[in-house]
């Protein structure tokens, strides 16, 4: 059973959010290339288990950084992509056998994975509401140094702007004074925008916690049954 494959998300630098790497983060990626290498049964080097160990420990307390940071809604991506490790490394394939009760990493998987959706939705709800709030609308109406000579003929405009401070678009509307063909202008642009979070969430998140879901179910199955130790094959 390969759900791991269910796991893998690149981090990518998008429009919709910019993240910068953090301290611990070459921890991680160190302890994930140790993992990957580490035999599973081995006496005279760290095998997987030990490995797995240290990394969902490096991988905890790198993920309390990004949790805490200033603004974590703009790394959503990023808080994703560790926790999808940490999901790939606790789900302990190696240490499941026929036969046996399943490892004790899915105890750990089922309690991370528990933090880990619910966190993960929060934030999703938190980017959504922090990128609509970056754009803006600026609705300059025709004052009465022009309206008080529109009886004679001059001819008043009001202009609409509508910005998105995170890509720096911005959209501009010009209608005459007392008309309406631009009073809609903000919330179609609004609109757009709003479409265009509706899409990244569909395509880099959703799937993600979906999967995470689905994990889930299968861990806490797993959890309910599992032995007391981490590699029941060798009792530790």
């Amino acid at each position: 059973m390969r759900l791991r494959a269910l796991f893998v998300l690149s981090l990518a630098l998008v429009v919709l959010t910019a993240s910068s790497p953090l301290p611990k983060e070459h921890e991680v990626i160190d302890g994930r290339s140790e993992y990957n290498q580490a035999p599973a049964e081995s006496d005279s080097y760290p095998d997987k288990n030990q490995q797995a160990a240290a990394l969902s420990t490096s991988i905890i307390a790198h993920r309390y950084l990004v949790e805490a940071a200033e603004l974590p809604e703009s790394m959503i991506l990023h808080f994703e992509d560790i926790s999808s490790i940490h999901g790939g490394c606790a789900e302990a394939e190696t240490y499941s056998f026929p036969d046996l009760p399943p490892s004790r990493w899915w105890v750990d998987l089922d309690e991370e994975l528990d933090h880990y959706i619910a966190y993960g939705k929060n934030l999703k709800v938190d980017l959504g509401n922090w990128r609509l709030d970056k754009v803006t609308c600026q609705k300059d109406y025709a004052d009465g140094s022009c309206t008080s000579w529109e009886w004679i003929g001059v001819e008043c405009f009001d202009t609409f702007v509508a910005r998105d401070e995170v890509t720096g678009e911005e959209s501009t509307c010009t209608q005459l004074h007392g008309t309406q063909d631009c009073e809609t202008h903000c919330d179609v642009f609004k609109a757009h925008k709003e479409q265009e979070v509706t899409v990244f969430l569909s395509a880099k998140v959703n799937d993600v916690i979906t999967a995470w879901e689905q994990l889930k179910e299968i861990a806490a199955a797993n959890a309910a049954v599992a032995s007391r130790y981490y590699d029941p094959t060798r009792a530790h």
